[in-house]
């Protein structure tokens, strides 16, 4: 089985146009039983690729494509393909993706910072690479380098990426150094983008990345790309050109038909608080909202036993789904932040019904005396988890994440991440600069874009490249 090791999606932010889904129906539709997605640094669409190839009866390869400081050059960055070849590398990958994208942003990751955790992970340099452009120079350095590497990285599964419709004379320099180095060759596609006219749009949303302006830009869009992911019958017959590319093509397939990574998705497992005194989770839980009532209901002439009444209520419920720990956590972070001066919000959203998340400081909203349902916050009939919003200020957020880095564990905590859209405006905006308009234009041109379209791409969620893909053919055509 063969597949195309190097694909990146638009979670290589602003970068490339690609969806998962366009990848895989594509891929799908030209003969493919194979991909990889191997975003830049990031794995952030492995999950979604993984469902989307297992829905098309496609094998998902997963994968980073990585910047990595090299080792003659050691102040530029150089891609390294990195491929999980089983579950113990799909969790390399992340500890390594993890690495790279919570370092400093002007430093450079080095292969000595992950060469212990490469167990599971297949290794490709693509023609990019610090090998690839020390080939067919130095031969020296690029002996010595190489050499270098190999000791470094130990690693069986190294490989350098070839494919068939590289120049000649870069075709015959790859060959003659994997005859020399005992280096083993494997095919790797180039793939940019789906379609030939796919490429004008990807220029235009890595110049936008960039903040640099186009020029020439009725020839660019002119132009069709030539880096597109081919027709499997295409790519096969291409292969058998040479005996160096049937070699590297059966590489690809040894190692795509040696993957085999397989994702658990677990039920949540929520952590435990640690209570004092041995106390279960539910009886500190009770103990606090207790405590906190009696202060809440002192300026309070209402009857205290509404809200006794339905604070056991509350409490019942919040123990029999299994939630004592999640509220004892919210409420740590809150009473951390209020013990160290820390403004936080009253609360909102459906939290704001809960007697239990009042009487414990997480909201200062009284759901009795306002009339709001518990049941629209958690309900036995309906469990799911529990959603409490906590508003913290900007200049305030780092010393809250300290406090449970230091106190959970750095292994224990981690902040998810958001991906924003561009709405149409927004993105007719950002294209607009850098084809080098002025504001009047851009402004001008930004109250002529159809309302019924806006609406239109906000039902559709579409996402900003479909956006940008619209206003180019859209000032072209005026």
């Amino acid at each position: 089985m063969y597949a195309p090791l190097q694909i990146f999606s638009s979670y290589s932010l602003l970068k490339n146009p690609n969806t998962v889904n366009e990848i895989i129906s594509k891929a799908k539709d030209r003969g493919y039983q194979a991909l990889a997605l191997t975003d830049v640094n990031n794995l952030y669409g492995a999950v979604e690729f993984y469902h989307a190839a297992q829905q098309h009866h496609i094998k998902p390869i997963l994968g980073v494509t990585l910047h990595v400081a090299g080792l003659v050059n050691t102040a530029t960055a150089f891609p390294v393909i990195c491929i999980a070849t089983n579950d113990i590398g799909y969790r390399n990958l992340m500890r390594i993706s993890s690495m790279k994208m919570t370092q400093d942003d002007q430093q450079l990751l080095s292969f000595n910072q992950f060469k212990h955790d490469l167990a599971g992970i297949a290794i490709i340099l693509p023609h990019d690479s610090e090998i690839g452009q020390l080939i067919g120079t130095q031969t020296s350095v690029l002996n010595e380098t190489w050499q270098q590497l190999t000791t470094l990285l130990n690693h069986d599964d190294l490989y350098v990426g070839i494919h068939p419709f590289l120049a000649p004379q870069i075709l015959q320099n790859l060959t003659d150094f994997a005859q020399n180095n005992q280096a083993q060759l494997i095919a790797l596609d180039d793939v940019d983008y789906l379609d030939p006219t796919d490429a004008f749009t990807t220029q235009v949303l890595r110049a936008i990345d960039t903040n640099t302006k186009l020029e020439g830009i009725e020839l660019l869009r002119q132009q069709e790309g030539a880096h597109v992911l081919r027709p499997f019958h295409d790519i096969d017959q291409a292969y058998q050109a040479t005996s160096t590319l049937r070699r590297a093509f059966e590489n690809n397939e040894q190692l795509v038909d040696k993957i085999n990574v397989s994702i658990a998705f677990k039920q949540v497992n929520l952590p435990q608080f640690v209570t004092p005194h041995e106390q279960t989770s539910m009886q500190y839980l009770e103990q606090l909202a207790t405590e906190g009532l009696k202060q809440r209901l002192i300026k309070n002439k209402s009857s205290h036993d509404t809200y006794v009444e339905r604070l056991n209520h509350e409490l019942a419920v919040i123990n029999a789904l299994g939630f004592s720990d999640y509220f004892l956590i919210v409420w740590d972070i809150l009473n951390f932040a209020h013990t160290h001066h820390i403004q936080t919000g009253p609360g909102r959203g459906s939290a704001a019904g809960s007697l239990v998340a009042y009487a414990l400081h997480i909201t200062d909203v009284d759901p009795i005396q306002f009339g709001l349902l518990f049941e629209r916050f958690l309900n036995a009939d309906r469990v799911q988890m529990p959603d409490i919003d906590i508003d913290l200020p900007d200049n305030k957020r780092e010393q809250v994440l300290d406090y449970l880095h230091q106190k959970y564990g750095h292994r224990n905590f981690a902040q998810i991440i958001t991906f924003g859209t561009l709405a149409a405006r927004q993105a007719l905006r950002d294209t607009a600069r850098v084809f080098d308009l002025s504001q009047r234009d851009i402004s001008r041109l930004s109250h002529t874009l159809p309302k019924n379209y806006i609406l239109h791409c906000k039902k559709q969620s579409m996402k900003h490249h479909n956006y940008q893909s619209y206003w180019v053919n859209y000032r072209m055509a005026s």
